[in-house]
């Protein structure tokens, strides 16, 4: 196994394209990994478990191009 690393929030938010808000309501409803408790209030995610959440995303379908006008 590869060495664990923990990101921040920012660094979430960057990688996975959503707001703050957003984060929370997911991992309220289960649909996201939990934040860890670091340092006093601040939290971190382990990198691994949101790498792997979003490789399990389902890929859109293939958009159907654009016909001439």
């Amino acid at each position: 196994m590869s060495e664990l690393q923990l990101i921040n929030r920012d660094a979430v938010l960057k990688k996975c394209g959503f707001s703050k808000d957003s984060l929370y309501r997911l991992m309220e409803r289960g649909e996201f990994p939990l934040a860890v408790s670091t340092i006093g209030n601040c939290v971190g995610w382990y990198k691994h478990e949101v790498d792997e959440w979003i490789l399990s995303r389902p890929r859109k379908h293939k958009v159907k191009e654009l016909q001439p006008v």
